[in-house]
C-alpha cells in the first residue's frame, strides 16, 4: 500500500521513492534483523520474556513513525518515518526463530523453521 500512498500523495517523487524504499528495505531490514538477533541472543538466556517483549516494544515505538509517515506533508519526512518505522518494526523475525530453536525438540525444529521461512517469503 505504501507505493500507492506515495504515488498519490507525492506524485512528483516517484523515482526518488523507488530508490529510497529500496534502500530502506535493504539496509534497515538487514540492520534491524541483525541487531534484534544480537540483542535477543545476548539477553535471551537471562530474560526469557525478551523474545516477546522486545519486538512488542519496538512495534510500540514504531507507532509515532507511522504518524510521521502519513501526516507529515513532506516527502522526506514521510520517507524518514518509513525508514525508522521499518527499522523498529522488523525486529520480530529473530526472536521467533530463537523461540522455535529453544522450545521445540531437535527432531522437529529445523522443519518448523523451514516452514516458517517458506510461508513468510
Amino acid at each position: 500500500y505504501l507505493p500507492i500512498f506515495f504515488k498519490r500523495t507525492y506524485p512528483t517523487n516517484q523515482e526518488t521513492f523507488a530508490s529510497i524504499n529500496f534502500s530502506i528495505v535493504v539496509f534497515c531490514g538487514v540492520a534491524s534483523t541483525t541487531l534484534s538477533g544480537y540483542f535477543c541472543d545476548k539477553y535471551g538466556r537471562k530474560y526469557q520474556g525478551i523474545y516477546g517483549y522486545f519486538p512488542a516494544g519496538m512495534l510500540i515505538l514504531a507507532i509515532p513513525c507511522m504518524f510521521l509517515l502519513f501526516k507529515s506533508g513532506s516527502f522526506y519526512l514521510s520517507a524518514l518515518g518509513l525508514g525508522v518505522g521499518y527499522f523498529l518494526s522488523e525486529t520480530w523475525i529473530p526472536p521467533i526463530v530463537a523461540t522455535i530453536q529453544h522450545q521445540l525438540p531437535a527432531q522437529s525444529k529445523y522443519n518448523i523453521i523451514l516452514y516458517f521461512y517458506f510461508i513468510l517469503f
